[in-house]
């Protein structure tokens, strides 16, 4: 296992807790979002308000606003959420491109998943066919 994978490994069940519990917080608000295994996605319908319930939501659970992995963590968690969206190209869902690496990794993960644009129901069919990776 690679050190950014390792990372991800020492990461997995705060992820897991942190995508619970941001999610019942988001849905208290009124925000739509849905848990992906080690991971949330929220498809907004108005950004600032999506981005003021978040950072409200961080502060309310504890959660910090940047609790960043290593470069090297986010470069390997692209690797594989590209080869989630590849999969699902393959299988004819039509998910958004992905954002550059870079994008990928200034943002904390947050730029992009490769669920992004599919809705709440393909992403619940989709992930059985191309499921988010565990570590």
């Amino acid at each position: 296992m690679t050190r950014g994978r390792t990372d991800l490994a020492a990461d997995a069940a705060h992820s897991q807790a942190f995508g619970q519990v941001m999610h019942d917080c988001l849905s208290a608000a009124g925000i739509d979002s849905t848990v992906l295994g080690e991971g949330l996605s929220v498809s907004p319908e108005d950004q600032a308000a999506t981005d003021a319930a978040f950072a409200a939501c961080q502060q309310q659970t504890g959660y910090p606003a940047d609790s960043r992995l290593s470069d090297d963590a986010y470069r390997a968690l692209y690797a594989d959420y590209v080869a989630v969206h590849q999969c699902l190209v393959a299988n004819d869902y039509n998910p958004t491109a992905p954002a550059s690496a870079d994008a990928f990794i200034t943002s904390g993960g947050r730029a992009w998943l490769p669920y992004d644009g599919l809705s709440a129901r393909v992403i619940q069919t989709s992930q059985s066919v191309c499921p988010l990776p565990t570590y």
